[in-house]
């Protein structure tokens, strides 16, 4: 129903801003039309006939007062100043989202290479302690690649 309706106005005020001299309100098959064409011509039964003098023109500044164009401004300012200070959070978070991915590659190199050492280390004959403790220690690590969200080939 309120698509309809914006529906409605905007075909109303496109209607208008073409210089209809009528506008025909019209209904076919169960559906409402707007139409500067007469109803008869598109099939359709006619159920209002407006003269396009009759509405309301589109322009709203010239009935404004002075105080409501000062009111108008002033929210107008504060969009400004908060669009202004909004685009100064933006580029603050954005640096530090880049100086978090600068540590984030960091740490992800950093276990990466860990990584390597405990496979090679795992290749050489080892006890049992150290197996099960490089065997934890790669869990582990892997663990945190997961974590950082590291790309790992």
């Amino acid at each position: 129903m309120r698509t309809r309706v914006v529906l409605l106005a905007i075909l109303i005020f496109s209607s208008v801003t073409v210089s209809a001299d009528v506008i025909y309100y019209c209904t076919k098959d169960g559906k409402k039309l707007v139409t500067d064409k007469p109803c008869q011509e598109l099939g359709a039964q006619e159920k209002k006939r407006v003269n396009a003098e009759d509405l309301r023109p589109l322009n709203t500044t010239r009935g404004l007062t002075q105080g409501d164009l000062n009111r108008s401004q002033e929210i107008d300012d504060r969009l400004d100043r908060r669009n202004q200070a909004d685009a100064e959070n933006r580029e603050e978070r954005r640096a530090q989202a880049q100086v978090e991915q600068a540590q984030g590659k960091a740490a992800c190199s950093g276990l990466e290479q860990e990584k390597k050492n405990i496979v090679v280390a795992q290749r050489s004959p080892l006890s049992s302690q150290a197996q099960d403790y490089y065997r934890e220690r790669l869990r582990w690590v892997n663990d945190e690649l997961y974590r950082l969200n590291c790309e790992t080939l």
